[in-house]
């Protein structure tokens, strides 16, 4: 089979690796052949992954069978448009994935009765901001992703001068601002099928402190969150309201004094190799079961796991511009361990404050 991955880098490497260890042709797409994935794949388009009709041309011209990407929400919608004008198997119409991908639309699909939801406002300028009176909160790009652009805000003084920063990473120049939730941040990992989770899983997520935007450190399995009873009917009420039946969902919640709060969801595998640190704590390949359901169309087999082991999903960082030193890093003796970076290799700005160059898993 031949199949199209949009995007190369880190978060995509799992999904190319699965199509070559299953012998299917990988081709991959992005604006630049950069990332770990891009090495790997047989043959590389260079396009912009929102260019739907110009994927699909591409598609046509070599047969791809198989449209899909995993951790990148812009690749999504084109997912969904260019399977569907094709023909091909897919998880979710390109409607659903665009309101996915668009915060300020993802919040008013969910509804103003939704009970998970955030207080929340949409803005094209700062002047649009002068009503909001909950501080701390949050400002971030309606539309983007991978932690770009994203601030916490304490007072109308700074959100007014954020408003540019995270504009910026908007293709529409829009900006959500969000209220500030205190508790902690949880992932959920779902598979759906026929409109029912087939698998859950909850896991602990932790940021730098001291890096804005809430950049990922770390990730633990089991959730010490005391939210179980209350992620299941989040999980499916989102789902039913957006219309998404099918393949893996990934959840970003927090829980605190204010109950379980939705904070983002999107019908993808996470970007953070979350599949990897599952797979080691309850025997579920998140990531093989989303490939056999797309290839297949068969439901996989995912039931809940008896026993979770506890452990973490850490991620090595460093500051944009540097030169990776792996020797500078504490790796101990993982489970697991992957570099995106080879020693000595420039990182690039992705985030523009604090970028991934590798991660690994300990299991305890």
């Amino acid at each position: 089979m031949k199949v199209l991955i949009l995007g190369t880098g880190s978060a995509q490497y799992d999904a190319i690796r699965w199509c070559r260890d299953a012998e299917h042709e990988v081709h991959g797409c992005g604006l630049a052949r950069v990332g770990p994935g891009a090495a790997e794949v047989d043959r590389f388009f260079e396009a912009d992954l929102r260019d739907a009709r110009r994927v699909a041309d591409y598609c046509r011209e070599q047969g791809v069978e198989l449209v899909y990407s995993v951790g990148s929400d812009i690749a999504m919608p084109t997912v969904g448009a260019v399977s569907a004008q094709l023909g091909l198997r897919h998880f979710v119409p390109e409607a659903v994935a665009a309101t996915c991908q668009d915060k300020g639309r993802l919040r008013a699909a969910l509804g103003a009765d939704f009970e998970w939801n955030v207080a929340h406002t949409v803005a094209s300028s700062p002047v649009e901001l002068a009503r909001w009176d909950r501080f701390p909160c949050i400002i971030k790009p309606v539309d983007s992703q991978g932690q770009r652009g994203v601030y916490a805000c304490h007072g109308h003084k700074e959100l007014a001068a954020r408003f540019a920063e995270a504009a910026a990473f908007s293709r529409a120049g829009r900006v959500i601002v969000e209220e500030f939730v205190e508790g902690q941040e949880i992932s959920v990992n779902v598979h759906l099928a026929g409109g029912l989770a087939r698998f859950l899983q909850t896991s602990d997520r932790f940021v730098y402190e001291d890096q804005p935007g809430g950049i990922v450190r770390e990730h633990r399995v089991p959730s010490l969150v005391a939210a179980a009873d209350a992620v299941g009917p989040m999980v499916n009420e989102t789902v039913r309201r957006l219309g998404i039946s099918a393949g893996p969902v990934y959840f970003q919640a927090k829980v605190g004094k204010q109950g379980l709060r939705l904070l983002e969801v999107t019908p993808r595998l996470d970007g953070c190799h979350l599949w990897r640190l599952i797979r080691y704590s309850t025997g579920m390949d998140l990531l093989d079961a989303a490939f056999r359901h797309l290839v297949d169309g068969a439901v996989p087999d995912l039931p809940a796991p008896t026993a979770v082991r506890p452990g973490a999903l850490r991620f090595l960082s460093e500051k944009p511009g540097v030169r990776v030193n792996r020797a500078a890093f504490d790796t101990g003796r993982p489970d697991f361990l992957q570099w995106y970076y080879g020693q000595g290799e420039e990182v690039r700005p992705v985030n523009g404050h604090f970028e991934k160059v590798g991660y690994l898993v300990e299991m305890e």
